[in-house]
């Protein structure tokens, strides 16, 4: 797995640095703004890019919005101080892989990396209970309510950050059902990506 780090505080970078590269992740550099990394980017390729979000030049939430528009596939951990709806709401929008706090601890970076690289979406509980604080009062009842019962067993076991095999394993399921019912899901909750997926919650 190779990382690139982008964040305009080099003592993010340089303690990063070290204890990656003490779990035999390279890290393949650093670029301290938005701008820098699109630039490095159009020479160099990475497995998974860790971004901060506020920075200069372009924030992290602007890069995103780039690679979008620009079709570009990079997968991006988002590593904020910001604990905001807003923020996290913004990135998952715009296609960011996990989002998560610089209060978290190091082996919270390496569970996002492991999600990240294996294809799945991570947001660290405290990132989670933000969005789910904010789902309470946006009246997301009713929409959770017209899933299935099997069709909740599913998104639940998504939100968990359970691979497709394993879900189909534990409902006992075949594949192509297991995908309808994704389908379904997607459908009724008006949720275009699967990161989508990890925004919707019952209310209490």
């Amino acid at each position: 797995m190779t990382i690139h780090i982008c964040d305009d505080c080099k003592l993010i970078y340089e303690g990063l640095n070290v204890l990656l590269k003490s779990e035999g992740i390279k890290v393949t550099g650093y670029s301290k703004n938005g701008k820098e990394i699109i630039k490095w980017l159009e020479k160099n390729s990475v497995d998974i890019l860790i971004m901060d979000y506020k920075m200069p030049e372009l924030d992290g939430g602007e890069v995103l919005e780039y690679f979008k528009a620009n079709n570009i596939k990079q997968k991006t951990l988002i590593i904020s101080e910001f604990d905001d709806f807003y923020f996290i709401n913004h990135c998952i929008k715009n296609d960011a892989d996990g989002y998560m706090l610089k209060s978290e601890c190091f082996a919270e970076i390496l569970r996002a990396l492991k999600h990240i690289s294996s294809g799945l979406p991570f947001f660290s509980k405290s990132v989670k209970d933000t969005i789910i604080r904010h789902n309470q009062g946006n009246n997301k009842k009713e929409l959770y309510n017209e899933l299935s019962e099997k069709q909740k067993e599913v998104l639940s076991l998504i939100q968990k950050g359970y691979g497709n095999d394993e879900i189909c394993l534990r409902l006992s399921i075949k594949k192509s059902t297991f995908r309808t019912h994704k389908l379904r899901i997607k459908e009724k909750l008006n949720i275009n990506s699967d990161i989508g997926l990890m925004r919707i919650k019952p209310s209490n």
